[in-house]
């Protein structure tokens, strides 16, 4: 098993968008569109490999010169609990680290909120209900340097 990071419209960025497609935005009733896939151009993507096989994936969007923000955490349902999802946040903090970023930041679905605090990440305010996506979120940081 290894992570990456992967390059933006790569067959391996095509793989990683339809995991997140999978188990992110279907069960919801929605699919990322390519106007949303554009806004992605500059961000740092990465993905969790079984074999040659994608189970996990992963975005860092730059801020600002210090800050990031996670987005787009997805895990292969078969793959949930094994902890993989923490292996792509220690992969992603230790790369954001070696870009000299200070924080991260993330907006996270009310039912991840447990998994974000077990890898240090602490609430930032009140429950709020998502801009795009229609459903509770808390958002999140952590100081990585």
């Amino acid at each position: 098993m290894l992570v990456k990071e992967i390059k933006y419209n790569s067959q391996e960025y095509q793989a990683a968008v339809n995991l997140r497609n999978k188990i992110l935005r279907l069960p919801l009733g929605l699919v990322l569109k390519e106007e949303d896939l554009q806004r992605e151009k500059s961000d740092f993507h990465f993905a969790f490999f079984k074999g040659q096989e994608i189970i996990g994936t992963l975005i860092l969007t730059p801020l600002d010169n210090t800050t990031v923000r996670m987005r787009q955490v997805a895990v292969a349902s078969d793959n949930q609990g094994q902890g993989i999802g923490s292996k792509l946040v220690e992969f992603a903090e230790k790369f954001a680290i070696d870009h000299k970023f200070l924080k991260i930041i993330l907006s996270a679905r009310s039912t991840a909120l447990n998994f974000y605090k077990k890898n240090g990440y602490q609430v930032l305010g009140d429950e709020y209900l998502g801009k795009s996506i229609k459903i509770l979120h808390f958002e999140m940081s952590k100081d990585i340097a």
